[in-house]
């Protein structure tokens, strides 16, 4: 009878999508909202995603904000869910207008603690913390249920944990307490279960052993008969605690290894967290080489679950591309022989650029752990752009570095959070995982099926390989190195030397220069070198503002621009979206 049921569902789900335009109604969005929802439940978020969007569509059609707030939150949480930031980033900045407009300050908390999570679920703690602390602002002007504050204050001593803002974190963890002092059903007390879980986690780090004990005792009461994933997150807590502490050590790592066992039967995330709170346990217990182990495991969990779900959206964005490039191909068929190999060509090229919104715009979230305004990899591949031209390379190469140098760093998205985070010094094991982000991007863009990124796959390969053969991965040498990567070290080098980074101040443009020229022959191919010494002068003189130039295309990416808007929705600096300050 429930597959009798499920069959049905799903048949009728079907019917729904594929009914004609009109006639247009909020009930019609209410029932494609429905089974985004049923989709979700069974976990299956991808299918869910298709029925959310129209549901987007058809709400903006009616002209009812409340509606478009809705889909575009389920819409939202869809693309979070299943891995597209970007996407999500997007979504949640239109539902926060939306939700505006309707003046529906419910809907709007539960927008901007969605949007906190997405950041969250992409390793972005610093931009997640604002829209956690807007949600708890609202709900508690609204006289919103405890519930919702407890949950926003809940994320924010965990994103302050990531972020080893401890005192902020604990401040949190105990505001949290007060507002859930007495939780009353299950999802109260699983939210509890998180604040104490977080707390007992601070404490650890502020080195108050005993309360940390005692915290991690109230999450494991809390948890009984909640769920199985409040359960697990209690016991790894409470093996944390253990293995701070010399006289629990060993017990604490057999807890953990036995809360890392059950996580390995869920989902990818809860993986993820069992994972990072055993290095953190190992590491603690002056274990760093088990420690190792277990990072390495984040890193090939990251390329199964991160990687997976950028290199599947990207698919999907490819079959929309298709079907819209066949559409116009059947519309040329009149013209003549001429002007259709010219429109090909052209195509060629526009298709490409919109072939690569999808890795492209996930680049961008990479890059965001060291560049907060998201156009580095756009002035990266502009720069490089001009130095190809500069050497006289074909025009169409040129523009193929252009749009490949943007992929340059792609690979960091299989690097762990705890990596990318981490404000000082990396240790020599730490290093080789990060350097391991060549590999990983070359493989990433192998893997996106676009025959023409065959240079993109070289340069984030290469960039980091140096003339005199003492760069990685591979340690090639002079022109063993490809020339676009050549190209393209110079301009990413300047550009992040020019640029403000989490552990330095910029660099002024005239001191820049100097360091390259001083590395002409060393890391940069010589005759590379005076031909961009010549360029940047050249440009500078050509334009008032290099960056403005160079960053002209990052400003045509809705992404960077709906971060922007939340930015300022929220009223905070973009520098506050650093995420490692």
């Amino acid at each position: 009878m429930v597959k009798d049921g499920k069959a049905l569902f799903e048949a009728a789900s079907d019917a729904l999508s594929a009914l004609p335009d009109a006639p247009v109604s909020t009930d019609r969005v209410m029932c494609l909202l429905y089974v985004t929802r049923y989709q979700f439940h069974c976990g299956n978020m991808y299918a869910g995603l298709a029925p959310a969007e129209q549901a987007v569509d058809l709400a903006r059609r009616l002209g009812d904000p409340d509606l478009e707030a809705k889909a575009l939150k389920m819409f939202g949480i869809g693309n979070a869910e299943t891995g597209n930031y970007p996407a999500a980033v997007t979504a949640f900045s239109a539902a926060l207008e939306a939700a505006h407009a309707s003046r529906n300050s419910l809907q709007e908390v539960e927008i901007l603690t969605n949007l906190g999570l997405a950041h969250q679920y992409a390793g972005h703690y610093s931009a997640a913390i604002p829209s956690y602390e807007r949600a708890v602002e609202v709900a508690e002007a609204a006289g919103t249920p405890p519930l919702s504050p407890a949950s926003a204050l809940s994320n924010i001593a965990l994103a302050c944990l990531q972020l080893r803002d401890f005192g902020r974190g604990l401040a949190a963890a105990e505001r949290a307490i007060e507002v859930l002092a007495s939780p009353s059903d299950m999802f109260e007390r699983a939210v509890r279960v998180m604040i104490e879980c977080y707390y007992a986690r601070l404490l650890l780090e502020v080195r108050n052993l005993p309360l940390a004990r005692e915290r991690a005792k109230l999450a494991a009461l809390y948890a009984t008969g909640t769920s199985e994933l409040s359960d697990l997150f209690a016991q790894m807590t409470q093996g944390l605690v253990e293995a701070h502490d010399p006289l629990s050590r060993d017990i604490g790592l057999s807890r953990l290894q036995q809360a890392l066992h059950r996580s390995r039967k869920g989902s990818a995330s809860a993986l993820r967290d069992a994972l990072a709170t055993i290095v953190r346990g190992y590491e603690a217990a002056g274990q760093p080489n088990s420690a190792l182990v277990y990072l390495h495991e984040i890193v090939q969990l990251n390329r199964d679950s991160r990687v997976r779900s950028v290199l599947e959206h990207h698919r999907r964005h490819l079959d929309r591309v298709s079907h819209d490039l066949d559409l116009n191909a059947q519309a040329e068929v009149a013209l003549v022989e001429q002007q259709r190999e010219l429109r090909y060509q052209r195509l060629s090229m526009d298709a490409l650029r919109e072939c690569m919104q999808v890795l492209e715009k996930n680049t961008v979230a990479a890059e965001l752990h060291d560049d907060d305004t998201g156009e580095h990899c756009y002035r990266v591949g502009a720069l490089a752009k001009e130095l190809a031209q500069k050497k006289g390379m074909d025009p169409e190469m040129c523009t193929l570095i252009d749009l490949s140098a943007r992929l340059h760093d792609i690979g960091k998205l299989r690097v762990p959070d705890s990596i990318l985070l981490k404000p000082g010094r990396f240790t020599p094991e730490e290093r080789a995982i990060m350097e391991k982000h060549c590999e990983h991007g070359w493989e990433l863009i192998g893997e996106g099926g676009l025959a023409q990124l065959f240079v993109a796959q070289e340069i984030a390969l290469n960039h980091h390989e140096r003339w005199d053969g003492n760069g990685y991965p591979n340690r090639r040498q002079g022109n063993m190195i490809p020339l676009a990567a050549r190209v393209t070290a110079l301009a990413d080098v300047f550009d992040a030397l020019t640029h403000r980074r989490c552990y330095k101040e910029a660099w002024t443009i005239p001191d820049a220069l100097r360091e390259i020229a001083s590395l002409r022959g060393k890391h940069f191919d010589p005759e590379l070198t005076d031909l961009f010494l010549e360029l940047v002068p050249a440009l500078q003189a050509k334009h008032c503002s290099l960056d403005k130039y160079l960053g002209v295309e990052a400003r045509k990416n809705d992404f960077i621009t709906d971060r922007e808007r939340v930015a300022r929705e929220l009223k905070v600096d973009l520098g506050t979206f650093d995420v490692r300050r």
